[in-house]
Parts: C-alpha cells; sequence; structure tokens
C-alpha cells in the first residue's frame, strides 16, 4: 500500500514550522567556518540547532546540557572515542558523551554515530558510552552502535550501564545497540571485576524499539586468591525505580565464571532483565527476547578450569511489574556440564506478573535513516484483524499519559504529518510503502511514528519508532 500523503503533508508542516536555528558543520579535514571537534560545535549552538558530523574518528568527550541535536553520518563512519591516557587507563569521570542536566520543553536528539572505549591492552573504568543524567526534557536516541571494548574494573554488579539514564523524564531508544563482548585478561585476570548492564535506567521513564542490549560480562581471574571472587555478569537491561516498555528489543545477560577448585564462591551470571521498584510493558514483536545469560562448558573461558553459570530471563523484585505481550519471549540461560539450566522468571513474593492473551502494537521504519528521495516501508505487528491508527509527526513534544490505555502517547499535534487506519492481517502483519520527497529540505528531519491499536474492547500503544532523513 503507497502513501503519497505523506510527501503533501509533509510539504504542507514543514512549511509551517519554523525553520532550524541554524545548522552548524562538524568536520575535522575541512576548517573553518566548520568546528573542528564535537563538543566546540557543542558549546556554540543554541537550543534548537543542529549539529551535523562528517565521518571521521573525534577522540573527545563531550558534554550537552541543551536542546539541540547531534547527527552522525552512521555508526560506521561517525566514531567518538576518547584517546587513552596515563599509561592505558582513560580518565573515569567521562564517558565519550553525557547528557546532562536537559531543561524541561527542550529537546535533545543524538543520532548516527558509534560511542566506544578505546582498547589497546590497557584497563577502562566501568564507565558508560553514554550517560543521560537530571534531564526534565526529551532525549531521542536513533541508529547508535555504544561498545565498551575494553577491560572493566571498579563496578559492583550491575550499578552502572554502557547506556546510563538516571532522573532522566523521557528517552526515546531506537536502534541503539551496547556492545558489550571483551571479557578478563587472558595473561593475568582481574580480581573482581563485575560486569555492568547493557542498559542502567533509574528514576526515568523510557522506551526501546527494536534496540539489541547486551550485559558486559563478570571477569574471571586467575585462582591466586580464592577469596575473592570473580565478578558477576551484568543485566541486559537493568531498571530501578523506572517506567520502561520495550518493543521489537533483545536484551541478554553477560556470562560470569569463576575457580570452584580453588574455593571461590560462585558467580552470578546477568539476567535478561532485572527489575527492582520499577513497571515494565514487553511489548513483543520481531526480535523481541529477554534471555539469561547461558552457562558454558568448564575451561572454555579464558581460563582453564573456570566455571560459568546460567541466569533467569526475567527477575522482579518485590516492588516490580511486568505486563507481557503474548508473543513476547522470555528465556532463562542454558545449562552446561554440571550446571543447570535456568528458569524464565524469578518472581520475588509481592512482584506482578501480567501475562496478557493478546498481542500489542510494534512498528519499524525500514530503513530507520533513509536518504531524501528514496523510498521507506512501515511495518507494523500486533494482534491479528486488529486496527492500528498511525500517527506520523515531526518529533518535538512531550509524552501525554492517557488514563485507561495501555502505554503513553508522545503525539505533538502541532507537527502532526499523518493520522491514517492500517488493518494487521490474520497474521497480525501490515507494512505501508512510502517515501520521502526529494527535497534538501527535509535533510537532516526526524520523525516519530506512533500507533493505537484497537482489539475488540482494548486500546494499546506502541512504543515509538524514530525516522532520520539523512543529511
Amino acid at each position: 500500500m503507497r502513501s503519497p500523503i505523506l510527501h503533501v503533508a509533509l510539504s504542507f508542516v514543514l512549511g509551517a514550522l519554523p525553520a532550524f536555528a541554524g545548522d552548524l558543520l562538524v568536520d575535522q579535514s575541512a576548517g573553518a567556518p566548520a568546528f573542528a571537534t564535537i563538543q566546540a560545535a557543542v558549546n556554540a549552538a543554541s537550543v534548537g540547532d543542529r549539529i551535523l558530523i562528517a565521518p571521521g574518528l573525534y577522540p573527545e568527550r563531550v558534554t550537552i546540557t541543551k536542546g539541540i541535536e547531534l547527527v552522525g553520518a552512521g555508526p560506521s563512519l561517525t566514531q567518538v572515542r576518547p584517546t587513552q591516557v596515563n599509561g592505558g587507563f582513560i580518565n573515569p569521570a567521562q564517558p565519550p558523551i553525557t547528557i546532562q542536566n536537559l531543561p524541561a520543553g527542550q529537546r535533545l536528539r543524538i543520532s548516527g554515530m558509534r560511542c566506544s572505549s578505546q582498547h589497546n591492552g590497557g584497563v577502562l573504568p566501568a564507565l558508560p558510552m553514554l550517560s543521560a543524567l537530571e534531564c526534565q526534557g526529551r532525549i531521542e536516541l536513533s541508529d547508535l552502535v555504544l561498545d565498551h571494548s575494553s577491560y572493566g574494573w571498579g563496578a559492583a554488579p550491575n550499578q552502572t550501564g554502557t547506556l546510563l539514564v538516571f532522573n532522566c523524564a523521557q528517552v526515546i531508544a531506537d536502534r541503539v545497540s551496547t556492545i558489550n563482548s571483551l571479557q578478563g585478561n587472558p595473561t593475568t585476570g582481574y580480581q573482581g571485576r563485575n560486569g555492568i548492564a547493557g542498559a542502567w535506567v533509574g528514576n526515568s521513564r523510557a522506551w526501546f524499539n527494536a534496540c539489541q542490549l547486551r550485559g558486559k560480562p563478570g571477569f574471571e581471574i586467575l585462582p591466586l586468591i580464592p577469596t575473592i571472587p570473580s565478578g558477576d555478569g551484568g543485566a541486559g537491561v537493568f531498571v530501578l525505580n523506572s517506567e520502561v516498555e520495550l518493543a521489537r528489543t533483545s536484551a541478554e545477560g553477560g556470562i560470569a565464571r569463576y575457580f570452584a577448585d580453588f574455593g571461590q564462591p560462585p558467580a552470578a551470571s546477568g539476567a535478561g532483565l532485572q527489575a527492582v521498584g520499577s513497571q515494565v510493558r514487553l511489548i513483543g514483536g520481531s526480535s523481541s527476547l529477554l534471555q539469561g545469560a547461558s552457562a558454558q562448558p568448564p575451561g572454555s573461558g579464558s581460563q582453564p578450569g573456570s566455571i560459568s553459570t546460567a541466569a533467569v530471563g526475567v527477575s522482579l523484585d518485590a516492588g516490580s511489574s511486568l505486563v507481557r505481550a503474548s508473543d513476547a519471549a522470555v528465556l532463562g540461560g542454558a545449562g552446561a556440564g554440571a550446571q543447570p539450566a535456568a528458569p524464565a522468571f524469578q518472581l520475588a513474593p509481592g512482584s506482578q506478573q501480567i501475562d496478557l492473551a493478546r498481542r500489542l502494537p510494534s512498528l519499524a521504519l525500514i530503513p530507520g535513516t533513509v536518504p531524501i528521495g528514496q523510498p521507506l516501508t512501515i511495518d507494523y505487528q500486533g494482534e491479528p484483524g486488529s486496527v492500528h491508527l498511525r500517527a506520523l509527526w515531526v518529533s518535538s513534544g512531550l509524552a501525554l499519559p492517557l488514563p485507561g490505555i495501555g502505554g503513553s502517547l508522545l503525539l505533538d499535534p502541532l507537527t502532526l504529518v499523518q493520522a491514517l487506519p492500517v488493518v494487521l492481517d490474520g497474521a497480525g502483519q501490515a507494512q505501508v510503502a512510502s517515501g520521502i520527497p526529494n527535497n534538501p529540505n527535509y535533510l537532516g528531519l526526524t520523525l516519530v511514528e506512533q500507533s493505537a491499536q484497537v482489539a475488540g474492547f482494548d486500546i494499546d500503544l506502541s512504543a515509538p519508532a524514530i525516522l532520520n532523513v539523512r543529511f
């Protein structure tokens, strides 16, 4: 089904919207007026400005405190990676990108880049690759790779994450991947190094759509000091006193190993999702899976003789609740050798789990980043035969909770582009073909789509999906 209305509606909306306050360019090789560093451009930018970042490796630590946009050329082309200092140790004070104190009513967007650590035989403190702290405005993260590729040290289990969100009113993550593959030093090991979560969300409201979140493995140590345990694995997602929705998202805990032959106590591998005092809505859809870390055969790690453990898919404490769609998969980690498999759920007394008999709505914009003049497909999934009321708008608004309806509507009626119905087939799917007009005014634009599913007497809202128009 083709949607030519999108072209007309976008032209109307963009004509009514004010232009970006300014576009700033970051290019290490271009010279003035382009900026050589991202931080210099951020410092010069005003609220509403957009910073376009050319391909390149930017050895910086960037701090952002105002509502601007950072738009890279894509995770494979634009990378923020601080340079190692002090003999291989990175200054533990700040990750590659820090967002903090974003005022209410302002919107910040980061898209199209990779944030990573540098590994060259050194050690990186257990820091996030991107952190959002004390923000009352709206944060949009899309088309990002967060790569914690160095050894870590110094963190208690699940006390931080490769993506860290704390005290934030509204965070939308679409197509964000956290990579946490590197384990302990294969030669000397590190003592008691705990893995960190793929995403750590505290005192916040967050939506995850089409994300891949991996907890960092615990780091095994040589059995030199048996009384010091190896590190625990990080959860795929750790949620503390927060409201979180996950759609089309996979989250897997990091593995942990220990040396039982030398008297070390067992180290715990990470759950797919660990919730403390939180409300979680597991929407489901394609690739939706929460899985605990699986055990591996003895001695399969970097140190012969190590033992690994399996972890639960979901762990809820007494103050947490989980609403799960019928197609949202949860798996415990598989066993290996004498290590048993883990159950899918670990529910503390007083926790609440609600398994719905219906599927919940989810959507994806394919591809999520598209050049002007190119087609795209909007993919809908949900309850078979249901009606989805789709709403597409230019991003700027805040969330609007609707009593009696599952989820929160992020619609900005001032920039509404479309509000059209789509009927899902017997398999619970529908696709709408559309595209972005071949007009330079659309370069770098962000669109957000969300749908309301009507199935009988039930009304449910999807998590939002973000469309980036490549600059």
